[in-house]
């Protein structure tokens, strides 16, 4: 039986009026026949991509079951039912889909297709099933008629989706096995476009080939609605290309800091270990806890923005790189911030970045910069990467994402700089690596990436490390929830959650927790998994009085140590203007000996942490 025809048959019973009617007009999804849906893809959505629709896919029962007897079934519409060639009755068909939250909605959309189907005497069922034992068991065995699946795209707004997809990517050979050469060279085209009419070219057509060749009948582009109560908060960001919201100055009406901010999510995480992660619901958490180099822009969804590096450059050259390796094509340059540090007090450097670019294997089958006739490299004393058993068990979210990759370099002198080198010019390869998780070096690169892959929920949990805006609290697998709470050392912490205020003449007392993760602080029980912070005692402690306007250090106070983690100071303002001031403390100690590689190993055992606050002076 002819799949392509098959395909045809199924769009040819999708009617897009139901399917929005279910969808409420809008807003719940809105339904769409389209791979690139002209209201977000506008710049690359064409005629002829409309075209192929209105020939290959309108809503039309005649016209469907042209093409099931194209693709091999014979109709015996006396009769009511179908036949394959040999004379067999085609039976009941199924399409499976997730059990999980909305099941009633996609139910609804997937009646769509069904009931058009019984009116031309074919019987497809719709098969609830759990999402993960579809995802981990059913999907790659192939052993399945159809099936309804959802994608996050996510921003910024490019169409290299349909490469990562349909293309020659993991996602696709491990998953889904759509094999159609002609649109594995178009789609492998437009990833490394070295311009953008190119790009633009490259999308239309493959586009294009995808409405004609149908690998999915896209039935709608979803909405996202996260339920959460706003009007007792302040500091939420709506984020523009998802719907969700950003919560690191998330904050109590009436208040600078604290409370408990819920919001809830279709489906709880299935893992929070970042190498095997690959449902959104795992990133909604994920996120919160790592930390990339860059953001996409919260008022424009094709911009970039600093995050963990302040800033980035972009050239084209060719030659050979300082570690010897020969490239044409980008040279990406990342600047980090000095202030980024890790949730235990170490550094965060360009040099964890580097580790985190091998270790995830995002150069992928293209991309072998040290030993270019094996199959293994050593990315670090403690890790070596075989790549015939990462493309067998690869991170299937990361594998491969930066095709081109050749090799990346920390200069000695500098551990706040990369620069990451490519032999293709495509306007895509910063988009394929400013959102890489930073992964920790010092404890990842005791890890292979095969055994962090296989480890259980109670070992990596031990193991894993964030830099992000929140620290891991609780995660319950079978309560449905999950716990984080703010990482106030965090690098870009608004300095005006802890605000001190006093009288100009008197003196104000400022005050810093200060704790870090610690395995040791984690616990499991038969619910879940929840972790506490361990206080940092006998630390040396600075807080400096900053203008912040320009960032001068006006003044600097030492801070005594209280106990549990506890340090305080007292600044006089008597020097000091009635107005706003930044307050940095900076808190340094010493402990266990933390290695990075790099371009030479290289140890250190300082630690360090930075609370950023507000000094108010006011009219005595």
């Amino acid at each position: 039986m002819s799949n392509v025809h098959f395909r045809r048959a199924i769009q040819h019973l999708t009617n897009y009026q139901s399917i929005a009617s279910a969808l409420d007009n809008g807003i719940l999804g809105i339904a769409s026949p389209y791979y690139l849906y002209p209201s977000v893809y506008g710049q690359y959505f064409s005629s002829q991509e409309a075209q192929a629709y209105q020939k290959y896919g309108t809503f039309n029962l005649t016209a469907a079951v042209r093409e099931l007897e194209l693709a091999g079934l014979v109709d015996h519409p006396a009769q009511g039912y179908w036949t394959y060639p040999n004379g067999t009755q085609v039976g009941a068909l199924s399409i499976y889909t997730s059990s999980g939250t909305g099941f009633d909605l996609r139910q609804q959309i997937l009646q769509s297709i069904t009931s058009n189907a019984a009116a031309i005497n074919l019987t497809i069922n719709i098969v609830p099933v759990n999402f993960n034992t579809f995802i981990d068991n059913l999907l790659p065995t192939g052993n399945y008629e159809m099936y309804q699946l959802g994608w996050s795209l996510g921003a910024p707004v490019s169409p290299t989706w349909l490469y990562y997809i349909f293309g020659p990517y993991v996602l696709n050979t491990f998953y889904q096995n759509y094999d159609n050469q002609t649109v594995w060279s178009l789609t492998t085209k437009l990833l490394d476009a070295s311009s953008y009419q190119a790009l633009y070219n490259y999308t239309i057509q493959s586009a294009t080939l995808l409405q004609e060749d149908l690998p999915y009948v896209i039935l709608d582009w979803g909405v996202s609605l996260t339920p959460v109560n706003v009007a007792s908060w302040k500091g939420y960001i709506i984020e523009a290309p998802y719907g969700v919201l950003f919560t690191a100055n998330v904050h109590p009406v009436g208040a600078n800091f604290g409370g408990l901010y819920r919001f809830g999510m279709p489906q709880s995480p299935d893992t929070l270990n970042i190498y095997e992660a690959t449902s959104l619901y795992d990133f909604d958490i994920l996120g919160l806890l790592y930390t990339t180099p860059l953001v996409v822009s919260f008022s424009n969804p094709v911009q970039l923005f600093a995050n963990a590096a302040y800033n980035y450059s972009i050239t084209t050259a060719s030659g050979v790189d300082p570690n010897g390796h020969y490239f044409n094509g980008s040279v990406i340059t990342f600047n980090f911030l000095p202030n980024a540090v890790w949730q235990d007090g170490v550094p965060m450097t360009a040099l964890d970045y580097n580790f985190t670019l091998w270790y995830l294997d995002v150069g992928g089958y293209s991309s072998n910069p040290y030993n270019p006739s094996s199959d293994t490299i050593t990315i670090d004393p403690g890790v070596t990467v075989n790549y015939t058993a990462e493309s067998a068990n690869p991170g299937l979210e990361w594998f491969g994402v930066a095709s081109g990759l050749v090799d990346s370099y920390v200069p000695p002198n500098n551990p706040y700089q990369i620069k990451v080198y490519f032999n293709t010019s495509s306007v895509n390869n910063i988009l394929s690596i400013y959102g890489l998780p930073i992964l920790p070096e010092h404890l990842f690169g005791s890890i292979q990436p095969t055994t962090w892959a296989s480890m259980s929920q109670s070992q990596y949990l031990a193991d894993e490390l964030w830099s992000g805006a929140y620290v891991f609290n609780a995660w319950s697998p079978s309560s449905n929830y999950a716990q984080v709470s703010a990482f106030q050392p965090y690098y870009l912490f608004n300095p005006t959650s802890s605000v001190v205020t006093a009288p100009q003449g008197q003196s104000a007392t400022y005050t810093v927790h200060a704790a870090v993760w610690s395995s040791s602080g984690l616990s499991s029980t038969s619910s879940g998994y929840y972790a506490s912070l361990s206080p940092v005692n006998g630390a040396s402690a600075t807080v400096y009085v900053l203008n912040p306007s320009t960032l001068q250090v006006l003044a600097s106070y030492p801070m005594s140590f209280q106990g549990n983690g506890t340090y305080t100071a007292s600044i006089p303002t008597s020097s000091l203007s009635v107005g706003q001031y930044t307050l940095v403390a900076q808190v340094n100690w010493t402990g266990a000996s933390y290695m990075y590689f790099g371009g030479g190993q290289t140890s250190s055992n300082k630690y360090f942490l930075q609370y950023m606050g507000t000094l108010s002076v006011v009219s005595p």
